[in-house]
């Protein structure tokens, strides 16, 4: 019982969640991960990549970013694009500022990228990045963004933190704290780089806003008359883990590809999204009200990793059986023929 029968070339797992009512949600998660060629063609890699069951980070979960968060969610109200690598400076040749960015189906989005800059003192009291040292490539990770938490001080009343990303560089309780340490490689082009917020393409922690946003009030009230159920308030938006910028409204066309503008070591390099069609039928016991269910999946997240030469898709399907969840038998996942 409480099976995958999966009949796909794909990776699969299933859970199972409470949603704000009490009931008990049937969730299968299918995972596809395709090598991707110079030219962005891509082909059903080898080994297949499992399903995240955790979120994975870049280091201490404590001091570190995202690397991964987990697949195993219901459909997210949108679709996560999210990047993993570096950013790489145009032909190969160290740059002290240069642009990247993504496109897919109507979703663009640019950064600029700085070199290496560390915060000085000017005119005795001005503390400001100092000069440039050009650089060949730049980690995509949120440390190399604007954010950060200043606890330099044992009085946390005077401490600061920056909620949208703890880790990142920037952010000081008094301007002489930043002196010495590295500034932001990531902004938005010609915003201010406080009010725009930390600048990237991968996942966000739940913990960080905007998403902690999304998870509810879990209050003194809530102990009393919910726990341990979802607050009232919850949205489903905290399922989302990219950044808003990143989340695809709608469908993918046909032929979609997703162009990366020096994300890659080639420099630009547009990924052709695979079509694929899942169908997926959920089998009870004899015991159950009903024989079996049709259910349909949505595309949860694209993942490009361009260092690994990789892309990975994800999808979701929940079922809400009632009563009939204790006798689920298993899930069978097919691929079907597209339609051209």
């Amino acid at each position: 019982m409480f099976t995958v029968d999966n009949r796909t070339p794909y990776a699969a797992e299933r859970t199972s969640i409470i949603d704000g009512r009490g009931a008990v949600l049937w969730v299968v998660v299918v995972k596809a991960t395709y090598d991707v060629a110079a030219d962005g063609s891509t082909t059903l890699a080898a080994e297949q990549v499992g399903p995240v069951l955790a979120p994975v980070h870049h280091g201490d979960p404590a001091r570190s970013s995202l690397l991964y968060e987990t697949d195993l969610v219901p459909p997210k109200p949108l679709t996560d694009v999210l990047v993993c690598g570096f950013a790489h400076a145009p032909g190969g040749r160290p740059s002290a500022e240069f642009t990247v960015g993504l496109e897919i189906a109507g979703l663009r989005k640019a950064l600029l990228v700085r070199g290496e800059r560390d915060f000085e003192r000017f005119l005795g009291t001005v503390v400001r990045p100092g000069p440039v040292t050009p650089v060949l490539r730049v980690p995509l990770v949120y440390e190399r963004a604007y954010g950060g938490f200043d606890d330099r001080d044992p009085d946390p009343a005077r401490q600061r933190l920056d909620p949208r990303n703890p880790v990142g560089r920037g952010v000081a309780a008094r301007s002489e704290h930043l002196v010495g340490s590295p500034a932001a490689n990531f902004e938005y082009p010609g915003a201010d780089i406080g009010r725009a917020g930390p600048a990237g393409f991968g996942p966000l922690a739940s913990h960080w806003k905007p998403r902690s946003d999304y998870a509810g009030t879990y209050d003194a009230a809530w102990v009393r008359t919910r726990k341990p159920l979802l607050p009232t308030d919850f949205d489903e938006r905290y399922f989302n883990c990219a950044p808003a910028d990143q989340q695809l409204r709608g469908g993918l066309p046909r032929e979609a590809r997703l162009l990366l503008l020096n994300l890659s070591p080639r420099g630009t390099l547009s990924i052709a999204i695979p079509r694929v069609h899942l169908r997926y039928t959920t089998f009870f016991t004899k015991a159950a009200r009903q024989r079996h269910l049709h259910h349909r999946g949505k595309l949860n997240t694209i993942l490009a990793e361009p260092e690994l030469d990789r892309l990975t898709l994800v999808w979701s399907t929940v079922l809400d059986c009632g009563r009939d969840v204790d006798h689920i038998e298993a899930t069978r996942i097919i691929e079907k023929e597209a339609i051209t």
